[in-house]
């Protein structure tokens, strides 16, 4: 039960990060500082909550209270820092120590799934939903990355139809269903395809 919980929790951040304007987080990726659409640290924090920053302020452009920044290193994955503010118009300052005491860099050794890395131009496409000219996917075994492919926008489209598609032939598509089925979740079909990258862990599709 714990578990699917914590599933829908990370899909409704996702939803949101992607749909309403969310502050994403941040990663370092080959030389380049890109945007983050996926949510890595709520896995760390879901499985360990005294651990989850909590800040003063929380805005409706960043619910979960924090901004983290990811780094590609040798193709391991790196947190490199986390960032709250305490006011509306202060600076946000770092927390990375009361999250990650006596420790520099941080591997996502718990994180195994689809990271979703976008850059070039942000344009909204109806109301609360923004796309972007080019994604990167990237998936990760236990912080380290085991393949990527890159996408402008319709091509992303595509692969998230396809990868939906070889889902939908698999037994995990199944639980999940069940699983969203018993949380009276509606259209389950919908709400999976648009999230696929959520629900699956692997590139199921070249």
């Amino acid at each position: 039960m714990r578990r699917v919980f914590t599933y829908l929790l990370i899909t409704s951040l996702s939803i949101n990060l992607f749909a309403t304007g969310q502050i994403t987080d941040k990663i370092n990726y080959k030389g380049n500082k890109y945007e983050l659409l996926t949510l890595p640290l709520e896995d760390y924090f879901i499985k360990n909550p005294e651990k989850r920053p909590t800040p003063k302020i929380v805005s409706t452009g960043l619910w979960r209270g924090y901004i983290a920044t990811f780094e590609l290193i040798n193709a391991e994955i790196f947190v490199k820092d986390i960032k709250v503010k305490d006011s509306f118009n202060g600076p946000y300052k770092s927390v990375f120590k009361k999250v990650f005491p006596n420790k520099k860099n941080v591997k996502l050794e718990w994180y195994s799934g689809l990271l979703v890395v976008v850059f070039g131009n942000a344009t909204p496409k109806a109301v609360g939903l923004i796309i972007y000219e080019n994604y990167i996917v990237l998936e990760v075994n236990k912080g380290n990355i085991v393949k990527e492919k890159q996408f402008n926008y319709n091509q992303f489209e595509v692969f998230k139809n396809n990868q939906f598609n070889f889902f939908r032939k698999t037994e995990d598509y199944n639980k999940v269903v069940i699983s969203l089925k018993k949380h009276h979740i509606k259209e389950v079909d919908s709400l999976i395809k648009f999230d696929i990258l959520n629900y699956t862990k692997k590139i199921l599709v070249e």
